[in-house]
């Protein structure tokens, strides 16, 4: 991506909340794989329980706005990692 704004913390996401169950649910099955997520004691590290990026920034200044749906985006994701890491 190219544009002349600098020195800004901008946003690029797609603007709505996603739960980790449901990203690791999406991730695993875009890998095609029969894992299900596993449930650990809930730790204090980070008391925040909800996280959603405010994509509002990324809008005005770059014109951005997310148009790969969460699952597209994972199955691109996981089809580049697995052309990186082709084994010979």
């Amino acid at each position: 991506a190219k544009s002349p704004i600098t020195d800004e913390v901008i946003n690029v996401a797609s603007g709505t909340e996603t739960s980790l169950m449901t990203l690791a649910t999406q991730l695993l099955r875009v890998m095609n794989s029969a894992a299900q997520p596993e449930h650990a004691q809930e730790r204090k590290v980070n008391p925040v329980p909800r996280r959603l990026a405010d994509t509002q920034k990324a809008r005005e200044l770059l014109g951005f706005e997310a148009s790969v749906s969460l699952a597209e985006g994972l199955g691109s994701l996981v089809h580049w990692w697995q052309d990186q890491h082709v084994v010979a």
